[in-house]
């Protein structure tokens, strides 16, 4: 390494987490210029309705102790989505976000607790609840900012990386719900995929490594267990797993099956809650909320109004055509 190299790396280092740093700094600084001063209306309770499931799922296994949602749909109601099996309430949506914040909820409510009368204990509502899991959720976000710099920092320089990282942060969409609207899954979602593409980074780099196997199966099947629509983006630790395969094609077959079987179980070991929750709830071990409200066939998909999904669209179209034949 030359003279000039030792010095201008270290450097660009230093101003690499410099500019992570204050990224993520104004992202916190953000959430508390929102939440707290500039709209805190947001934060009273959670509202509308994936808000609302996500929160009743650690509402409910931590006050309650159980999965069943009758108190929660009593006490705070959503606006929709609401599944019912019988007169028991379905919680259709993913349990892994709210996984990720059940820590900080149960923390608060022995705080809670504690220091509440006994005629008067906690709900589980009040904002400091909410607060509570909306904060472990920004945690969470912004570690996936730093996971995702990890992944560019080995394609990439150091400054370069974190420049792309806040400036997507700050420029995108995801904006929104990494510093303002927590309480949805987003943030979390963010959190899994930059965690499943770091995983699948490092199966590539040392594909020998049973524990690289197991963590890329365990990072694959936390998206799903927070977002289900984002089994999508299982494609990228799949072609991980397939040019692991190729890279370790002379070894023997058993060293093979036992990664694969590593990432099998690593998986496994994350959708767990999941089926459990299905379970407990429905008293199957796989069920497809969406299927009560939304059903969709490959061979002929339609839209939620019934016309297949070629003709969506097609009418306001003629429509505008006819306004303009008749303005002319």
């Amino acid at each position: 390494m030359t003279p000039l190299r030792q010095t201008v790396e270290p450097a660009a280092g230093r101003w690499a987490a410099a500019v992570l740093i204050l990224g993520l700094l104004g992202h916190a600084l953000l959430f508390v210029r929102i939440a707290v001063l500039f709209a805190p209306g947001m934060y009273l309770g959670p509202s509308g309705s994936d808000r609302l499931f996500y929160f009743d799922y650690v509402r409910s296994i931590v006050i309650d102790r159980d999965l069943d949602f009758r108190d929660e749909m009593a006490l705070w109601p959503p606006s929709s989505g609401l599944v019912v099996r019988g007169e028991t309430p379905i919680n259709k949506y993913p349990i892994g976000a709210p996984l990720l914040s059940l820590p900080a909820y149960a923390a608060t409510h022995a705080v809670m607790a504690a220091s509440s009368a006994a005629e008067a204990a906690p709900r589980g509502y009040g904002r400091p609840y909410v607060y509570a899991y909306a904060l472990s959720q920004l945690t969470f976000g912004l570690v996936g900012f730093v996971l995702l710099f990890r992944v560019m920092r080995r394609y990439f320089d150091e400054l370069i990386s974190a420049i792309a990282v806040v400036g997507a942060a700050f420029g995108t969409e995801l904006l929104r719900y990494t510093a303002a609207d927590l309480l949805m899954s987003h943030a979390a979602s963010f959190f899994s995929l930059s965690l499943c593409l770091l995983a699948s980074v490092r199966l590539r780099e040392a594909p020998e490594r049973t524990s690289r196997w197991v963590a890329c199966g365990a990072a694959a099947a936390f998206v799903v267990l927070v977002r289900f629509q984002n089994g999508l983006f299982l494609v990228v630790p799949a072609a991980a797993v397939l040019v692991a395969l190729g890279a370790t094609a002379r070894a023997p077959i058993g060293v093979r099956l036992r990664h694969v079987g590593a990432a099998i179980a690593g998986g496994s070991a994350v959708l767990a809650p999941q089926l459990l929750a299905w379970r407990v709830m429905t008293g199957e071990w796989i069920f497809n909320g969406y299927s009560e409200e939304v059903s969709f066939t490959w061979l002929a998909p339609r839209s939620r109004s019934g016309k297949p999904a070629r003709q969506v669209g097609a009418a306001p179209r003629h429509r505008r055509h006819r306004h303009a034949d008749s303005r002319d």
